[in-house]
């Protein structure tokens, strides 16, 4: 679905939407019983709509088309995915809005490291590896933001010939003591 993402050109933001559309759907769906090229081609179209980044519907089938030569084909078209649009916002109870950690990463991000873009990319590609794990189901989006800025504070810091990033000996590392228990604060 990343794939068909960047095909389409579209923002991360719908791309970790659609992911998290196609994780619900499957909480209560059998893969066997339903065709997940198609779930994931519809929750790709349902994502760029719900995110004011639409596409027709005749571009994302040909993308996917592009995609899937190598395993068989898409033999789905647009017919059919309308169709499964309804079906899949159905079983999603037509709850469609999807809260992600972008947001209050950048704001802890702004909070807690100031002018530190190394850490918060970082942080980024740790919150985009989440969409391939269940965890949008499981934790609350502050929770894996907190999360993701830990864990990107915490790396950086071992890349470092001191424990700076920790606010170590010289007191002018990214994280002070201060802005550890605010971001321990914030994740729960």
């Amino acid at each position: 679905m990343t794939d068909l993402g960047k095909r389409l050109q579209v923002r991360q933001i719908v791309i970790a939407t659609a992911l998290t559309y196609f994780k619900r759907f499957y909480t209560k769906n059998s893969y066997r019983r339903t065709e997940p090229y198609l779930v994931a081609a519809t929750c790709m179209y349902l994502a760029c709509k719900i995110e004011e980044s639409p596409h027709h519907i005749k571009t994302v089938i040909s993308e996917m088309k592009k995609l899937s030569e190598d395993i068989g084909g898409f033999p789905y078209e647009n017919q059919k995915v309308a169709e499964m649009e309804f079906y899949l916002m159905e079983e999603l109870n037509f709850n469609m809005i999807v809260f992600h950690p972008y947001r209050t990463l950048k704001t802890l991000a702004d909070e807690v490291l100031g002018d530190k873009n190394k850490v918060l990319q970082l942080a980024l590609f740790i919150v985009n590896d989440t969409y391939r794990t269940d965890m949008c189901l499981l934790y609350p989006p502050h929770v894996i933001a907190a999360a993701a800025l830990y864990f990107s504070i915490a790396i950086e810091g071992e890349n470092q010939d001191d424990d700076s990033a920790f606010g170590g000996s010289n007191g002018q590392g990214v994280m002070t003591r201060n802005s550890r228990k605010e971001l321990a604060a914030a994740s729960n």
